[in-house]
């Protein structure tokens, strides 16, 4: 390939990314920004200017990375037509003489990864969502950005993340220390992003100051009354005769996300294990998406619906699936999901985002309300759809079975 113009491929508002040499690069802002996507294309066009560069791509686990980094750079390099040599097994890709390489931070066991650990003469890194990782961990790969003094080219490390939280070490660091170079960015600077996200994104300041200042805006906030606390995020790979039960709940959507969390659960924890989320899927779409996961994990569980739509509920139904009507009920169903302990696979990226900001409505006095924010909340919503649901369903069950113990031999009951 003699030359590559991507000018018709990136947006204009980030050119200052495109031109930054700053050692540490913070790339931060709202949902819808493009920001993974303008990072992505200046490692792939610093990796084809400057030959030999070898370039470190990182997330916290191995299952996000994959799904976001990974997959995002390949069908980048796919869409630009630039040949390239993938090695699925080792998550890497070779351009030219150039390399990437797609590294989690912890490994299946929650342990350091050692190839981390041990990289060396690395010319490029990008941490994305860089909020998801710990200040030491942080200090250990930034430490990784060494090698001997560069013919050409820059030595750079990129943060890209949505700023929620400002007690987070980020905040400290970067923008109370006055570290490295912030660059911010909004839906507004993307020109490839569709109407009806925009339009999602901007319903947020009917519904929420914070979440509107956060995910719209781009801006720092504080989180306030959070709901779901007790979680933890790690891998997981148990077999389908683990779980004491296997269940889903599904959040219908077109213009916003159609949302199906897969759970299994082992007395009183429930294992988030995989999800489905996606924008405008018809519902044959849907269908299609949820059977190719079945499929995966071999398994079929009982998937509670939105009831909103019941004509999608039946549809799915005649192509096979085992769906229910969900128990909608939102205090009732909050309060069912606290009674669990949840851990969460980290394929499982929208949910979660979501979980770390759901939380309840405040009124203009600034009380927090019972009810909870009613935005980025799809997957919050199958959770607790199919927690819920499958309580009530046995709660109903063990009523009916109560009410029809048959005895062998009558009882007498003599009066008082």
């Amino acid at each position: 390939m003699s030359s590559l113009d991507l000018r018709d491929y990136t947006n204009r508002s980030f050119d200052p990314l495109f031109s930054s040499r700053a050692r540490e690069l913070v790339v931060y802002g709202g949902a819808g920004a493009g920001k993974s996507y303008a990072v992505a294309q200046k490692l792939i066009m610093k990796a084809l200017l400057y030959p030999g560069s070898r370039i470190a791509v990182i997330r916290k686990f191995g299952p996000s990375l994959k799904k976001t980094c990974w997959e995002l750079t390949v069908s980048l390099l796919d869409k630009y037509g630039i040949p390239y040599k993938p090695n699925l097994s080792d998550l890497t890709i070779e351009l030219g003489q150039s390399k990437m390489e797609f590294m989690p931070v912890v490994n299946s066991t929650g342990e350091p990864a050692e190839r981390l650990k041990s990289m060396t003469d690395i010319t490029d890194i990008w941490i994305e969502e860089a909020t998801e990782i710990t200040p030491e961990e942080y200090r250990q790969i930034r430490l990784r950005l060494r090698g001997e003094e560069l013919k050409e080219g820059y030595r750079q490390i990129v943060l890209s993340f949505n700023p929620i939280d400002r007690n987070h070490w980020i905040y400290a660091y970067f923008f109370e220390g006055s570290r490295g170079e912030q660059q911010h960015y909004t839906h507004k600077d993307n020109r490839f992003i569709d109407s009806d996200y925009k339009a999602e994104l901007e319903g947020l300041a009917d519904e929420d100051e914070l979440l509107y200042n956060v995910y719209c805006l781009g801006k720092w906030g504080v989180l306030g009354e959070i709901i779901f606390t007790r979680y933890e995020i790690r891998e997981f790979d148990y077999p389908a005769d683990y779980y004491d039960e296997l269940l889903a709940g599904c959040d219908f959507g077109f213009v916003h996300p159609a949302a199906v969390v897969f759970i299994g659960l082992r007395e009183k924890t429930a294992y988030i294990f995989d999800e489905v989320y996606e924008r405008k899927l018809v519902n044959a779409e849907l269908i299609e998406l949820i059977g190719e996961k079945q499929e995966q994990h071999r398994l079929a569980p009982a998937i509670f619906c939105d009831t909103a739509e019941p004509g999608r509920i039946e549809e799915m139904a005649r192509a096979g699936l085992n769906v229910w009507p969900a128990d909608k009920n939102v205090a009732d169903g909050i309060n069912t999901v606290k009674g669990y302990k949840l851990v969460i696979h980290p394929r499982c990226v929208s949910t979660i985002r979501e979980i770390r900001s759901y939380a309840r409505k405040k009124d203009r006095a600034g009380n927090v309300l019972e009810e909870p924010v009613k935005a980025n909340d799809h997957t919050m919503d199958g959770l607790r759809y199919a927690l819920h649901s499958y309580e009530r369903e046995m709660f109903k069950r063990n009523q009916q079975q109560a009410a029809t113990v048959v005895y062998d031999d009558p009882v007498e009951i003599s009066p008082v």
